[in-house]
């Protein structure tokens, strides 16, 4: 089984997938396989440094910061990085899912919706928060000035149209316990879900 999860920027997908990861199941993190690809390919630098310049490099290291204050400031910036980096982060992620050993999955992947990767799951889960909770929380967790948190959250496909295309929403506004809880009746749904496929 196949389980995406994926919600806004800041919304809690990564303590969800913790949650999942400690039950045993295997998680995939798209935003891992970026920063790999990234990190590794000389063809994605030499695109990078092509399109914004050779100073997104720091002592040969990528500037993450930088690049994201370049590109969520600019729509098309954006979709050029897309266009780059997410076809070398499906090959990624299909190498990863060919090489598991498990019958257990998640896809920890923000861009869910966005790039497809819904026809590979099984469910699909959304974490959401309210609006002012979530800049709240982007803030505090990266230092962000208020236009460059709300640039990023409005990048994102609406939270509402994700909650729309799910099968499971996770309410991830209130403490880590009731977060948690509402992950593990999931987990109980899906083991039950899969008994009864086992069955059949």
């Amino acid at each position: 089984m196949i389980v995406g999860i994926t919600g806004g920027i800041a919304s809690g997908k990564s303590t969800v997938s913790r949650l999942f990861q400690t039950a045993g199941w295997q998680v995939v993190d798209a935003d891992q396989v970026a920063k790999h690809v990234r990190d590794t390919s000389p063809t994605v630098k030499e695109a990078l440094v092509h399109r914004f310049g050779p100073e997104l490099y720091v002592s040969g290291r990528l500037d993450t910061q930088q690049l994201g204050q370049l590109v969520f400031a600019d729509p098309k910036a954006l979709q050029d990085l897309n266009e780059l980096l997410q076809p070398l982060i499906r090959v990624e992620i299909a190498k990863q899912l060919a090489t598991i050993n498990a019958k257990r999955v998640v896809l920890d992947i923000p861009l869910l919706f966005e790039q497809g990767y819904q026809q590979l799951c099984d469910v699909v889960v959304v974490v959401a928060v309210d609006e002012q909770t979530q800049y709240e929380r982007l803030v505090a967790r990266d230092g962000l000035e208020s236009t460059a948190a709300r640039q990023r959250m409005a990048a994102q496909m609406p939270l509402a149209e994700k909650i729309a295309r799910a099968d499971w929403t996770i309410n991830n506004n209130s403490s880590r316990r009731k977060t948690a809880l509402q992950v593990s009746w999931l987990m109980d749904y899906l083991e039950d879900k899969l008994s009864k496929e086992k069955r059949l």
